[in-house]
């Protein structure tokens, strides 16, 4: 449903599903292990996402959509665009100029 106006979904009941994005997925620790945790033949993350799910659900863990709960992934962007890249860079300068900032200067005038 993504993409379709909020409204479309008001009233709509919580139901069960084949499998969902793990990126959705609220579980217990002990099922994602019991169910054989991620693959590791998959380069990216959407398909191994969903090979988990599909694995939980082998396994009887039940996947259910709830229309009143919004998730927000932090790869959701327009296009192209991927926030999480977005994000990773506002957190890395941050985390550079806290433990840089301050020792630049000094740095630079041992140059000279």
């Amino acid at each position: 449903y993504v993409g379709s106006p909020r409204r479309t979904l008001m009233g709509a009941e919580a139901s069960e599903v084949v499998a969902a994005t793990f990126d959705c997925c609220v579980l217990s620790k002990t099922a994602f292990l019991a169910s054989g945790g991620f693959a590791r033949n998959y380069l990216g993350t959407d398909e191994k996402g969903l090979d988990a799910t599909l694995k939980l659900r082998s396994a009887g863990v039940k996947s259910i959509w709830v229309p009143q709960v919004e998730m927000v992934h932090p790869e959701d962007g327009q296009g192209n665009e991927r926030l999480w890249h977005k994000l990773v860079g506002q957190h890395d300068r941050k985390q550079f100029d806290h433990l840089w900032g301050g020792r630049l200067g000094a740095l630079k005038e041992g140059l000279q």
